[in-house]
């Protein structure tokens, strides 16, 4: 209650601030005017989003959004000279007359530079890169972005793919494909996901992280990342924001058509892609609208070796061949009205729905209890994730800009069934070939002598269903004035407030079944006749692992079939919960114009959060019995205080220095915080939740110098360092419950903990080598992160900390022609933190080579080739301190694709 008092004084406070700030930035001569436009490039009538538009001899200045509008504020009277520049285009300067109280509308078009033989038109590789450089150039704060065209000259079929060719990026993969995004060596919690602005609902039942590999690439005019948080901002990104720009309407009709097909070479099935997007402005380009849809669907494969240890000894060896079908659609749709050159209105959305459809094939091979089995998980997920946006932009009479959002977006995930069935074999004995004082990790073998598939018996169908669903719905209102700082012109002072309202809830329900007493069911009647894994299991190192194994028909006929012995499991709705959760912010901040060239920002934003969250809590005794059975419910409410000062400095035409210090933070997991118990017998897992965490929060410092090229590159290079405070994470202990090894994993705040790293960049197409060689292209990136976190156990890096991570690729652009070889390096990283360093789990060190080519056949016409994964990369974790004991290595060779793209 009594931090709910201070939310009106928290507002006070900020009107207060504001006032302050206004009265050292005074208002604007009343004698002004603005301008108001859209730059667009002349051949194509395409929006340039990040061009620089500036009034010649004057502190005022901004820069185009992703629509390639833009407004000047607080313009003397009188004629004044706009010039627009844009890396890779000709600069214009246009001459206005600004009347006092009114708003001149200048749209302006650039055109192809004359001063290289070079041009960005048409050349998907310089296209993107135009917008992504130029979007980066001018911004206030540090943003990376990668553009439309930049997505499609890279083999990536969804957004996490895309996001890691950025700088400081890497992601955890799940089945070969990227899913979860990591920046600058933070875990993906520790930052947010938006779409086209706004914070959106995660379709994953335990954390607030979005997994992006069900998101389209193709649906995405750009991804930006923003590393640097100003006061504008929701302040939840410790290691930034990924944001999903989705397309916007075109100047001129725009018509678009992909279609490609290819193969996993692991299994041998087919993928299927498709997109098509349409665009165009009508009423005298006052309404514009476009759409994209997208389908593509991928049947792939994965083969994977699972050893556990007991004091280094071999335990288990766990054997897996996967085979699904993920289907990603999706649709995006952009509606704007501009009545005048003031006023802007839009409606903004995007749909998408993730299946995916897996069998899997288990061989566990149990040393410690000297027992084999063999499993089938036939099981069944859909995702779908909706997203609405709409509001108003406006130049008002008296040259303040107003603007105003909502946002509506939903998230559901559905596991309507997973069925595990599992045959056993008892009294097995084993002679594996690895010791505590010896290992070869490349043929791990745990040699079961007496296995027999004539004595494999039916022990039990575990079967589960799971849902989930968040919903969110915010508000927030921006205005900004133009002032006079001191004796400084062209200041702007900008507030605001948003209220942002998320409803999250998970319900499991689990059954296990199992035969009637007296009752033996044989694996060899229940077995498929028609399985063998998929390209010699693992290289033909585990024969053993063979093809017997349940049918899914036969096993999902014994389960319905009426003769097994239903139970539902003690505590099997220990993974349910609820949760609420309100963020109310507030903001000010004054964009200082320090001469022509320097621009400091000043600010702070508050936050109040208020969360309640519910679930059921079992005690379990020695043996995994429930004692009890209770439902514990809460709430908290906090609120933080989160300065920023940014400042952004142009030491040269085309050479920036950027320095900032800001405080962000990152808020626990919905699930983490309701106090739950989960136990799984078929996974040997324990999960506990936490209500007891902290928030983390982080006091950011920036640095960073880049230099552009005129045609279309960069050179840059920065430092980082952050210091996290109440550190949230996952402790990993080992308890024995009835004969079985559990790992027991529960979040705990730490204490404090340290980031810091430099990140350098080169992006230069190589146009001073002569003839057909100036075709070629370079980009590179690198990054370097060093983390010590103070824990109950002793200082460690941070999970998630990379210390190595980088991108580069080859390119060459001529004619037509347009190809790219990638690598893409991601160094070892803490996975995940056990009871002593001996149980860490490390993420071992990863290479993946892309390549790509296109040819344009006609103005409207390309055909493209992409391999990726060429190396056939395994994704590795392994044991503690020793990377020659691994825990999971699993491996999917290479994809590859061809296919049609088609615009007009």
């Amino acid at each position: 209650m009594f931090l709910r008092s201070l939310a009106p004084s928290c507002l006070k406070l900020l009107l207060c601030l504001g006032a302050a700030l206004a009265a050292a930035g005074q208002p604007a001569n009343a004698q002004t005017g603005s301008i108001a436009g859209t730059v667009t490039e002349q051949s194509r009538g395409t929006a340039l989003a990040g061009a620089d538009v500036a009034i010649e001899g004057r502190s005022i200045k901004t820069t185009t959004d992703e629509s390639g509008q833009y407004a000047l504020l607080g313009i003397p009277a009188g004629k004044i000279k706009v010039t627009v520049t844009y890396l890779g285009l000709d600069s214009k300067t246009e001459e206005v007359t600004v009347a006092a109280g009114r708003t001149e509308n200048l749209n302006v078009a650039l055109g192809a530079t004359m001063k290289s033989s070079m041009t960005v038109v048409g050349e998907p590789i310089l296209e993107g890169q135009a917008r992504a450089l130029n979007d980066q150039k001018n911004s206030l704060n540090l943003v990376n972005v990668v553009a439309a065209d930049q997505i499609g000259s890279f083999p990536d079929p969804n957004a996490a793919e895309a996001t890691q060719r950025i700088p400081g990026i890497i992601v955890q993969r799940d089945q070969g494909e990227g899913r979860y995004v990591l920046i600058r060596g933070t875990e993906p919690r520790l930052s947010a996901t938006t779409i086209n602005g706004e914070r959106i609902g995660t379709t994953e039942n335990t954390t607030r992280q979005i997994p992006l590999d069900t998101i389209p690439a193709d649906l995405m005019g750009a991804i930006e990342v923003t590393k640097v948080l100003t006061p504008d901002m929701e302040a939840d990104s410790i290691g930034g924001r990924v944001n999903l720009v989705t397309k916007r309407a075109p100047a001129v009709p725009q018509v678009g058509l992909t279609i490609a097909s290819g193969f996993n070479t692991l299994v041998g099935q087919d993928i299927k892609d498709y997109n098509g997007t349409y665009g165009q402005r009508l009423m005298h380009q006052k309404l514009g609208f476009i759409g994209s849809a997208n389908f593509y669907q991928n049947n792939r494969g994965s083969q994977d070796l699972e050893p556990s240890y007991n004091n280094s000894a071999l335990a288990g060896l766990d054997l897996r061949d996967y085979t699904l079908t993920r289907t990603r659609v999706g649709g995006t749709g952009d509606l704007d009205f501009r009545p005048n050159a003031n006023s802007t209105l839009f409606v903004r959305g995007l749909r998408t729905e993730y299946e995916d459809s897996e069998q899997r094939h288990r061989y566990r091979q149990i040393v410690s209890s000297g027992r084999l089995e063999r499993l089938l998980r036939d099981r069944y997920h859909d995702s779908t994730q909706l997203a609405i946006s709409g509001g108003g932009n406006h130049v008002l009479p008296n040259g303040w800009f107003l603007s105003y959002r909502t946002a509506y977006s939903k998230a559901n995930l559905d596991t309507p069934y997973r069925l595990e069935g599992t045959f056993r074999q008892t009294g097995v004995t084993f002679a594996p070939n690895v010791t505590a004082t010896s290992i070869d990790p490349n043929n791990i073998q745990a040699n079961p002598q007496n296995e027999n598939l004539a004595n494999f018996n039916f022990i039990q169908a575990a079967i589960q269903n799971d849902r989930g669903r968040e919903r969110n719905a915010s508000g927030g209102v921006d205005v900004m004035a133009p002032t006079r700082f001191g004796g400084f012109t062209g200041a702007v002072l900008k507030f605001g407030f948003k209220v942002r309202d998320a409803d999250r809830s998970r319900e499991v329900d689990t059954l296990t079944q199992t035969p009637a007493k007296g009752v033996t069911l044989k694996l060899t009647d229940y077995a498929s006749g028609s399985y063998a894994p998929a390209d010699n299991f693992l290289g033909g190192r585990y024969s053993g692992f063979g093809t017997l194994f349940p049918d899914k028909d036969k096993l999902r006929g014994l389960s319905h079939g009426g003769t097994l012995v239903d139970t539902i499991g003690a505590t099997g709705d220990a993974g349910n919960y609820t949760a609420h959760e309100r963020v109310t912010g507030a903001y000010a901040m004054e964009e200082i114009q320090i001469g022509e060239r320097t621009t400091l920002v000043p600010g702070v934003r508050f936050e109040l959060s208020d969360v309640a969250y519910g679930a059921p809590v079992y005690q379990l005794d020695s043996t995994g019995k429930v004692q009890s059975r209770t439902l514990a419910s809460g709430n908290r409410t906090y609120l933080n205080v989160l300065p920023g000062l940014h400042l952004r400095h142009e030491v040269a035409t085309d050479t920036v220095l950027r320095a900032s210090f800001s405080r962000t933070l990152a808020r626990p997991n919905y699930n983490d915080l309701a106090p739950f118990v989960l136990q799984d017998p078929s996974a040997l897992t324990i999960s506990r939740g936490n209500s007891d965490l902290k928030v983390t929060t982080s006091n950011n410092v920036d640095l960073s110098l880049e230099h552009y090229f005129k045609t279309v590159g960069v050179a840059s290079a920065g430092f980082f360092y952050k210091n996290l405070g109440n550190y949230i994470y996952n402790t990993t202990l080992q308890q024995t419950i009835g004969g079985d090894i559990y790992r027991v994993s529960q979040p705990i705040n730490g204490d404090t903990a340290n980031l810091y790293g430099f990140e350098t960049s080169l992006v230069r197409r190589l146009d001073f080598l002569p003839g057909a060689l100036n075709g070629f292209g370079v980009y590179a990136n690198y990054t370097y992160v060093h983390s010590s976190a103070t824990l109950p156990r002793g200082n460690f890096v941070l999970p998630g900390q990379a210390k190595h991570m980088g991108n580069a690729s080859l390119s060459y652009e001529k004619k037509g022609l347009s190809t790219r070889v990638s690598f893409n390096y991601q160094g070892q990283y803490l996975f995940a933190v056990g009871g002593t360093a001996k149980d860490d789990n490390w993420l071992d060190n990863r290479l993946e080579i892309d390549f790509s080519v296109s040819q344009r056949l006609t103005k409207h016409l390309r055909v493209f080739i992409d391999l990726l994964n060429l190396g056939n990369e395994p994704y590795r974790v392994y044991l503690g301190t020793d990377s020659n004991r691994p825990i999971q290595e699993e491996r999917y060779k290479i994809w590859a694709i061809a296919g049609l793209k088609i615009n007009f």
